[in-house]
């Protein structure tokens, strides 16, 4: 396999610096040596590694009586996992533990992008009653402009829809699973950050050696959850590894953490997630203010310098452009969003990355050609809705060795599932240059950065 070429620098985002307490996992074994050897590897200490860990480490589960161990290389959720929006839809929330739901508010500002949602709006009605499913959807669809005006408060709204999602504080997940996953009484679980890995090779008895910069430990079993980085694990000039090689790749995001004036703050606080035009997002924190964020779409003609969408696995700096951009949206968005005083606005901005998948779908499975190799990667930009389902549907399958009844078959890491999108091209590669434009929304960030 390729060298994984993971820079230990980064931007730090909203999640990251509001979980750094003693309790935090930062740093946890950094400076300690791996084990020689391990039952399973987990690659990866973002949200699916470290469910994964927590699902294998419960009892009865594949990873009782046994030594898991969690390769991270930087710090626990630094990834993806806490560079975005983390919202999730209702379909990731264990109704079980009551958790509150908020709407999310899906607004179109354009006439074209408002007709697009009504007819996806419909199609999906008509494809529940086809499916048979009559249970309560929670989604309301408006299409009067004023009203989706006064329900969204943005300034230009052609329709809105609504529909129940919840929001999570995702480094806090991430270490709250790690730590029930370490303080296990069923397993022997352990977590090394500032671990990288550098190479994963197959030995003579059968078992995977995993070279870290903490030395090597070998493993019957080893699980890549790896996401934006697992092109690196697969070499493009081996025909077994080419099209894994290919079919993830990372795609660069960011996101502002926005501190709102009096006139969005307390009792006008509000009251849902977003979704808007040109896939951007935004995320009302219960007191941290808003993190808005966005990830496939070209902002502006690129007067300063081209920058990379798609195949940008950096996200140890900040696009100036985009940053203008994220500055100014609620101001120019939200009816009567008001001045700002020193202190609010764009407090912080950070760069993360998602996944684009050629098939929008994530790997998850047994590698093929690659006996006790794992993978599941590749969530498009849905992982905070479908990694605990997944990861709990993998632990399954690493038990039993079935495929888990759980998980869509669609997911399953196939060669024919590869092989059907060798030559697909994704949305994404559309935008892979900042340089396009996207009619109304590019014209409309042209002026919000003048």
């Amino acid at each position: 396999m390729s060298a994984f070429p993971q820079s230990s620098e980064s931007t730090v985002s909203h999640w990251q610096a509001t979980n750094r307490g003693r309790d935090s996992l930062y740093g946890h074994n950094k400076d300690a040596s791996v084990p020689h050897e391990a039952d399973i590897v987990i690659v990866g200490g973002g949200t699916m590694g470290v469910s994964l860990a927590y699902f294998l480490t419960r009892e009865g589960a594949e990873g009782a009586g046994k030594k898991v161990v969690v390769l991270e290389a930087r710090d626990v959720g630094s990834g993806g996992s806490s560079k975005t929006k983390n919202q999730t839809s209702t379909s990731g929330v264990d109704a079980s533990a009551k958790t509150p739901l908020i709407n999310n508010c899906s607004v179109n500002e354009t006439k074209k992008g408002s007709d697009v949602q009504v007819a996806r709006y419909h199609t999906w009605l008509a494809a529940r009653e086809k499916y048979g499913l009559t249970a309560a959807h929670g989604t309301t669809l408006i299409t009067d402009p004023d009203e989706a005006k006064k329900v969204s408060r943005f300034n230009q709204a052609y329709s809105c829809q609504l529909r129940p999602a919840a929001s999570v504080h995702s480094h806090r997940l991430c270490t709250a699973l790690m730590r029930k996953a370490i303080e296990s009484s069923y397993s022997d679980c352990q977590l090394f950050t500032h671990a990288p890995v550098t190479s994963i090779d197959k030995t003579d008895d059968g078992k995977w050696n995993v070279k870290t910069a903490k030395g090597d430990v070998k493993a019957g079993r080893v699980v890549l959850c790896t996401n934006a980085y697992t092109k690196n694990f697969y070499d493009p000039e081996k025909k077994d590894e080419e099209l894994l090689h290919s079919h993830i790749r990372p795609a660069y995001a960011q996101c502002s953490l926005i501190t709102p004036p009096p006139t969005y703050s307390g009792l006008n606080a509000l009251k849902h997630t977003y979704n808007a035009d040109g896939s951007f997002y935004l995320v009302q924190t219960p007191s941290g203010g808003i993190v808005l964020g966005g990830w496939n779409l070209p902002l502006v003609k690129g007067r300063e310098k081209t920058y990379q969408r798609v195949g940008n696995d950096d996200d140890s700096c900040v696009m100036p452009q985009w940053t203008k951009f994220l500055a100014n949206y609620c101001k120019t968005r939200f009816a009567n969003w008001g001045d700002q005083v020193h202190g609010e606005g764009a407090t912080r901005t950070w760069s993360g990355l998602m996944t684009d998948s050629k098939d929008a779908l994530p790997l998850v499975g047994e590698v093929p050609g690659k006996d006790g190799m794992f993978l599941s990667a590749g969530f498009h930009g849905h992982g905070q809705s479908r990694i605990i389902i997944v990861a709990q549907g993998l632990a399954g399958i690493l038990k039993t060795g079935q495929w888990a009844s759980q998980l869509p078959v669609s997911f399953q890491l196939t060669m024919e599932r590869l092989e059907r999108s060798r030559h697909v091209e994704t949305v994404l590669d559309e935008y892979s240059d900042l340089k396009e434009e996207i009619g109304d929304v590019a014209m409309q960030v042209e002026s919000m950065i003048r």
